[in-house]
């Protein structure tokens, strides 16, 4: 896989969380829930997905910026952190790619929580999918 570049930061010490924001997002939207969490005990690990906040947008069709192709990227982010065993909240569609990581290694996660995913065939919508040509 080409490598882009990703904005992404870890913040705390402690209990590993990562954080997975949805579209049309980026991380910011956990900026009121991480620290809470590093004041609980959690070290927290955020990145904006491909295409999204201040991550590189490819241009490029040939780059998969599908849900599979943002499992791949979650999984070299766990490599670049050496996260082994961790907690995982996602929100939007950062819960399809936590599903399907799930469903890959269940054995990784500590926990999973998910607010207001979408379902599996809702993705990318007619809108979106034009936001996302622009």
């Amino acid at each position: 896989m080409k490598a882009h570049r990703l904005a992404a930061g870890v913040h705390g010490a402690g209990e590993p969380v990562v954080l997975l924001h949805g579209t049309p997002s980026s991380s910011l939207i956990w900026r009121n829930v991480g620290p809470r969490l590093v004041e609980s005990g959690a070290k927290i690990h955020v990145f904006d997905l491909l295409g999204f906040g201040l991550s590189e947008r490819p241009l490029s069709a040939e780059v998969d910026t599908s849900i599979s192709g943002q499992v791949a990227i979650l999984e070299e982010m766990l490599a670049h952190w050496g996260l082994d065993r961790f907690h995982l909240v996602a929100h939007d569609i950062g819960g399809r790619i936590a599903q399907r990581f799930g469903v890959f290694h269940p054995e990784r996660l500590k926990s999973l929580t998910m607010i207001g995913v979408v379902s599996f065939d809702s993705y990318p919508s007619q809108r979106t999918r034009k936001q996302m040509e622009q």
